[in-house]
């Protein structure tokens, strides 16, 4: 918390400097919020990515405070709605994050890779994922684990242990289009998200998803019958249905062939349509 005052204390000298009366700031959480109020910015939207829940006290007790004195709070999924309520409705929009949809369609789907992406962090999950995946029989088949982070010794260690020859820790890359192209089944495993972006850049690959029924985010994105949801953090659920999803070829098909058309919502036109009214709204 100190190094976050000592920030905000020398950024707010900087700020005060290059914005102008009529500029509309956008910040990304409650201390950046906090910073921008202090600037005596006019305009602030303040972005939220992260699980409600998640800071502490404190940072939750600010964030009430400021919220309701600056012009808008862009959440991502309508979980949000229940969580922000003591916000004034006009002040609270949900405008989910954009997802590119590849301008080539058909891809190769025999590779039998499962595959997941994030840092290697206790929210993402992979531990959980591992045990899962330990749990059942994979012959033929890989899980492939794209990301870094300090739980990645931890990771290994599961992977020693429990003698999972056909996992594989692969470093982070520009070119992560290549991993979606040639996996057959994408798993989203982790304790909380904000929206879940990985699922969706996994459905524009048209790509059979699993996900852990988070507090907030896949619950929004596989609703339409896209993908499969399971209890969050049950290793049990988790295993029984990427065993099933690697057994059944029709049902992977089922679920790559209503992937595209399930996240209409989140093309580029539908969300800046989005943004272009929320800003004209504070302007009025």
């Amino acid at each position: 918390m100190i190094f976050d005052l000592r920030y905000i204390y020398k950024k707010n000298k900087l700020l005060k400097k290059v914005i102008n009366n009529n500029d509309i700031i956008i910040s990304s959480d409650t201390k950046m919020s906090f910073l921008a109020k202090l600037s005596s910015s006019r305009y602030i939207v303040a972005i939220e990515h992260f699980e409600y829940d998640i800071i502490n006290p404190l940072l939750k007790y600010i964030r009430k405070i400021i919220y309701k004195k600056i012009s808008a709070v862009i959440t991502l999924t309508n979980e949000d709605v229940k969580k922000y309520s003591w916000l004034p409705k006009n002040k609270h929009k949900i405008i989910p994050n954009i997802v590119e949809i590849p301008k080539e369609k058909n891809f190769l789907k025999k590779s039998k890779k499962v595959l997941a992406i994030g840092r290697f962090v206790e929210q993402k999950g992979f531990d959980l994922l591992l045990s899962a995946w330990s749990k059942i029989s994979t012959e033929g088949w890989s899980l492939t684990i794209v990301g870094d982070g300090k739980d990645k010794f931890l990771l290994q260690k599961i992977i020693k242990n429990n003698e999972l020859n056909n996992v594989f820790l692969v470093p982070f890359t520009k070119k992560i289009e290549n991993h979606y192209k040639q996996a057959e089944i994408f798993i989203l495993s982790s304790r909380y998200e904000g929206l879940g972006m990985v699922l969706l850049e996994a459905l524009s690959y048209s790509i059979p998803c699993i996900s852990f029924n988070c507090p907030a985010g896949p619950k929004t994105i596989l609703n339409k019958n896209n993908g499969i949801l399971v209890k969050s953090g049950s290793i049990k659920e988790l295993s029984i249905a990427i065993e099933n999803l690697m057994k059944d070829e029709n049902l992977r098909k089922l679920y790559s062939n209503k992937a595209l058309s399930s996240i209409k919502e989140y093309n580029k036109e539908q969300i800046l349509k989005l943004w272009i009214k929320t800003i004209e709204q504070i302007y009025k």
